[in-house]
């Protein structure tokens, strides 16, 4: 009995849905998410990050709401402001 017990409390809590933290690949370019809701993403080429943008980042449900970015040198990097899902190591959206 107490297998199964803890069997199940492994499985909420490892299947729970946390916060982001760390590092996620969205489409073609990376997002770093901090835990004080601060959250960058940027380009690699050549090895090397471009066009960092930060912004600001909050989760509701399942869902994890990106605004704020904003960068003068790379207009693009404003589209993906949006609403996300966390799929593995993968952030799916904006939506």
């Amino acid at each position: 009995m107490k297998k199964i017990l803890l069997l199940l409390i492994f499985v909420f809590v490892g299947c729970g849905s946390g916060d982001p933290s760390g590092e996620y690949r969205v489409g073609m370019s990376y997002s770093y998410f901090s835990s004080n809701g601060s959250v960058s993403f940027y380009n690699i080429s050549g090895g090397v990050q471009n066009c960092k943008t930060r912004g600001d980042w909050r989760k509701e449900g399942d869902n994890i709401y990106v605004n704020g970015l904003y960068n003068n040198n790379c207009p693009g990097m404003s589209t993906l402001n949006g609403k996300y899902l966390i799929e593995g190591s993968r952030l799916v959206g904006p939506r």
